[in-house]
């Protein structure tokens, strides 16, 4: 039996009880990172048309939680045609793009594949890559007083022909922390890096650009060209510019002895009054 002692306390414990009010915390949104693919379903190359995408919602546009994937059949240009300022997590390019309005940023990752292209034109039109970017291999096209911004790329190396070019008023191709760059390993690989018409191409951090003595050295070639008043290469650290002739290795140790002694010569321009800078 209770005590009236007892009675009282649990008396006076069910009252507290009774008094209390239950409350949930609300805690902080918690967003999930996407995989959205190109799917192609809009029928047409508009990366504003929310027909070519799939993902976890279907038909819906990349945003800034996606990984995006885009791998088009055949070898097309994808059109960003959004008149806004976008960024997603990632993208993996296997087709190439071309900005055309507004603004495009990636934020952690970005890789496009060799032979692929990046163009954007008009004022105020951008692309930039803030994360781990891969760009062996392809080519940056900025036009019009468009900007293409790379700040992460440290390294990149030739895979075919390379073209990294600013041409207009206001145009620019950003690489300023790129200090080293290969020239690839297969015959008649150029490089191509052109200032034009007031365009700027910084690649003010670059130390060394290297011809490897391995693969075909036949017509490999590192060409540099500003032309036209304000246009400008920035190679403020340049150190080492490096042409590897066909005629440097042993006439007897590839082709049995039937290497031909042929090569183009890289160089240097500056025309109509473009720049070309160089440290010491």
């Amino acid at each position: 039996m209770l005590t009236r002692r007892a009675n009282r306390r649990r008396g006076a414990e069910a009252g507290r009880w009774r008094g209390r009010r239950l409350t949930a915390e609300i805690l902080e949104a918690r967003h999930m990172l996407a995989a959205v693919i190109w799917d192609g379903g809009g029928g047409n190359l508009l990366w504003s048309d929310p027909l070519n995408w799939d993902g976890p919602v279907a038909d819906q546009l990349p945003g800034a939680d996606d990984d995006v994937t885009i791998n088009a059949a055949g070898s097309v240009a994808i059109n960003y045609d959004l008149n806004i300022a976008t960024s997603i997590k990632s993208l993996t390019l296997s087709d190439s793009l071309a900005v055309t309005r507004g603004a495009l940023t990636i934020e952690t990752s970005f890789s496009i594949g060799a032979s692929n292209s990046v163009t954007t034109d008009g004022t105020g039109v951008s692309f930039a890559s803030l994360g781990a970017t891969t760009i062996d291999g392809a080519d940056f096209y900025a036009r019009g007083g468009s900007v293409i911004s790379l700040p992460s790329v440290t390294a990149a190396t030739n895979i075919g022909d390379t073209v990294w070019e600013a041409s207009g008023i206001g145009s620019q191709v950003l690489l300023p922390n790129l200090t080293s760059f290969g020239t690839g390993h297969s015959i008649n690989q150029d490089v191509y890096v052109n200032a034009l018409g007031g365009g700027v191409v910084d690649l003010s951090a670059l130390t060394q650009i290297t011809d490897t003595q391995t693969g075909d050295l036949r017509y490999r070639s590192v060409r540099i060209k500003a032309q036209g008043d304000d246009s400008v290469v920035r190679l403020n650290s340049l150190q080492l510019l490096e042409d590897r002739s066909a005629g440097d290795i042993d006439h007897n140790d590839a082709y049995n002895g039937a290497y031909p002694f042929t090569n183009e010569s890289s160089r240097l321009e500056a025309l109509n009054q473009g720049t070309i800078e160089l440290g010491a």
